[in-house]
């Protein structure tokens, strides 16, 4: 049996290279105004670094007081989400905040979210707004496309019919941004024992921008009867270097977008249509009729076209869907398998949950 964690905030902080990142980050962090009542930690995990981030990091940290332990571990296994499966385990505290390297929290972040989190035991999931921060002065196409570096307000929804979530509340439709983001250590433990495995691997490097491991863990989440919720009162800043800010750079986070849509759909199709049956050859037929034409659409070739030839950068987020069109298609297998996989872990953990709460009535 796998033990609750005693209430407080663990942050998880898994980088490679980062030893020029981290160190506002973690200035940010020995700054938070935190309840005196209020235990935290902070973990770093190195991804397979070469430039000494580890040591640097708790130089860094102790210079600015140590306010609470930081303990450090080293995951040569590559990809982001191998490092932040250490972290979980290690992490002491039953709410666990994800920063990643170049995220500067503001002074209030842990104790807003703790303190919301512990009123509310329905949320597994609880996620905030970012604003930019940069090494050279943003291009000018920079606010177009501002959402793909996850700066601004995440697109969430609410309600019947759905209205973007700008205010606190529960989202009904999307994910917050995973920069920032808290989770229950219980829900995470729901999901290990429902015997939950990542699609994704994570960002690896430099090289590798495949990401989704962030909604992944938000759509699983949900899955498992927890909640999401945002707060826009949780605000952190997102620092980017000038590297990041180049055309060339764009189209391979939108090309690394549509490479994890077909995994995503695995669980987009249990949150959002749990009464299709996706063991059925029809409903796939169905599906791929729809995204064909949406896809190719005359109003969606048209505004594709004159974006392109006007040279406006948004012509690759239009064109986003025509990889989606395609690796429908090319990743068909795998998507079903996904999706039988994804759908037997749910029932586990909803099995679970039952033989959990029968357990507590009968203890009472």
């Amino acid at each position: 049996m796998i033990h609750a964690r005693p209430a407080g905030v663990s942050v998880l902080i898994c980088t490679y290279n980062g030893a020029q990142r981290l160190t506002p980050t973690l200035e940010h962090l020995a700054r938070q105004q935190v309840a005196a009542g209020t235990a935290w930690e902070v973990i770093l995990v190195d991804n397979g670094s070469t430039d000494n981030s580890l040591a640097l990091g708790m130089a860094c940290w102790n210079h600015n007081g140590s306010p609470v332990p930081l303990r450090t571990f080293l995951q040569p296994v590559p990809g982001k989400n191998n490092a932040l499966e250490l972290a979980y385990q290690e992490a002491a505290y039953e709410y666990m905040c994800i920063v990643d390297d170049d995220n500067w929290l503001e002074d209030n972040y842990l104790q807003s979210g703790f303190d919301l989190l512990s009123r509310q035991d329905t949320i597994g999931v609880l996620g905030g707004s970012n604003k930019g921060a940069f090494e050279v002065p943003p291009p000018a196409w920079f606010a177009r496309v501002s959402r793909i570096y996850a700066v601004g307000e995440p697109l969430v929804f609410t309600g019947t019919p759905p209205q973007q979530l700008t205010t606190l509340g529960k989202i009904t439709q999307g994910t917050p941004w995973g920069a920032g983001l808290f989770i229950r250590h219980a829900a995470w433990r729901l999901l290990k024992e429902a015997n939950f495995e990542s699609l994704f691997t994570g960002r690896i490097g430099e090289k590798q921008l495949s990401a989704g491991e962030d909604d992944e863990l938000c759509y699983a989440v949900r899955l498992i009867g927890y909640e999401l919720w945002y707060e826009p009162a949780l605000r952190l800043t997102h620092f980017m270097t000038k590297g990041r800010l180049t055309t060339d750079y764009v189209p391979r986070i939108i090309h690394s977008f549509s490479q994890t849509y077909s995994r995503l759909s695995a669980y987009r199709r249990l949150v959002y249509t749990p009464d299709i049956d996706y063991s059925k050859n029809m409903s796939w037929v169905k599906d791929f009729a729809y995204i064909t034409l949406r896809t190719f659409s005359i109003k969606n070739l048209v505004k594709y076209i004159k974006l392109r030839m006007k040279g406006d950068i948004e012509y690759l987020l239009e064109g986003q869907q025509f990889y989606t069109w395609f690796n429908f298609i090319v990743d068909y297998r795998e998507t079903r398998s996904n999706y039988l996989k994804v759908k037997s872990m749910q029932e586990r953990a909803r099995l679970l949950s039952k033989t959990s709460l029968s357990n507590k009535v009968a203890d009472l």
